[in-house]
């Protein structure tokens, strides 16, 4: 989706109606004027895929809040659709309900379920097509329900496509050359990771890398198919490659994350005492609290948060 899209999609599920209506006219444009710049016309998209989907004063039905919150996806996929067309590359779209499957219902705003690719119909459509473009970051429920992957989704998304397809390659177009050894903006001479191992990735990605998101590497680690980080805006630049690799210093990156607060716990009962430890997570799980790194000896539990 269109940077900020979906922050106000989101708006859209708890707002008053004056609120309500700015943010709708706002979405609007912004993918009208994408749009134009693309010289496509999506004035037939927006009564179906904005006003008959939004125009009500709130909606607190979780399920109807989800499919508003995915349709900043659905209409870039379809300007990327007929751009591509309009510069004579033969595409398809393929909407992700139709191709992406939960198997569990909605009990939450993003799914917990595991999610399947209905494969046959994309490969179908590239047998008669040069490209098939699918939105990414929504799927379906068993009931039919709209279900979201989480943010970050379309990373996931396309994870899970490339390998059920066993796709040779997955490429994720971002606006940076891959994963640098630290901080680029913090600390000078950061230097680009050619070659990282999905494990290491995904540490890197999740311990505040916010290059991709952590979820989208086993999908493709299990088929052993290569992730190529590449930059939108510097399409020839030196980039980062995830696979299958080793690196001899064990050292990928240096991470830097803000507002991490360090508990250390330490009593002579934790020695030889069954549920010392469990009794200590607890409290943090009762007050929704993140836990991030553990390390424990005999009579010590260092934790942050």
């Amino acid at each position: 989706a269109i940077s900020g899209i979906t922050n106000k999609l989101l708006n859209l599920t708890t707002s008053n109606y004056q609120d309500y209506q700015d943010t709708l006219q706002e979405i609007i444009y912004e993918n009208k004027n994408l749009a134009n710049q693309c010289n496509v016309d999506i004035d037939d998209l927006i009564g179906d895929f904005i006003i008959e989907n939004l125009e009500n004063e709130q909606y607190e039905n979780l399920n109807q809040s989800i499919s508003i919150v995915s349709k900043g996806e659905f209409f870039t996929a379809h300007i990327l659709n007929r751009y591509l067309n309009q510069q004579g590359t033969k595409s398809c779209f393929i909407s992700s309900l139709d191709v992406i499957k939960s198997n569990l219902e909605n009990e939450s705003f993003y799914n917990k379920g595991e999610f399947s690719v209905c494969k046959q119909k994309i490969i179908s459509a590239l047998l008669e097509n040069d490209v098939v473009v699918i939105p990414g970051f929504s799927g379906r429920t068993p009931e039919g329900n709209c279900c979201l992957l989480g943010r970050g989704g379309s990373d996931t998304t396309g994870s899970i496509i490339a390998s059920a397809v066993n796709a040779m390659l997955y490429e994720i177009w971002t606006d940076v050359n891959g994963i640098y050894t630290s901080d680029p903006r913090k600390i000078y001479e950061t230097q680009i990771n050619n070659l990282i191992d999905y494990k290491a990735a995904q540490e890197v990605a999740a311990m505040g890398a916010k290059v991709i998101h952590p979820y989208c590497i086993l999908p493709c680690a299990i088929k052993s198919i290569p992730i190529h980080i590449k930059n939108t805006f510097e399409p020839n630049a030196n980039t980062t490659v995830i696979y299958n690799c080793t690196n001899s210093n064990n050292v990928y990156a240096v991470t830097i994350q803000d507002n991490v607060k360090v508990f250390k716990i330490s009593s002579l009962n934790m020695w030889n005492n069954y549920g010392f430890v469990y009794d200590i997570f607890s409290v943090f799980k009762e007050n929704n609290v993140d836990i991030n790194i553990i390390s424990t000896s005999q009579f010590n539990i260092t934790t942050t948060t």
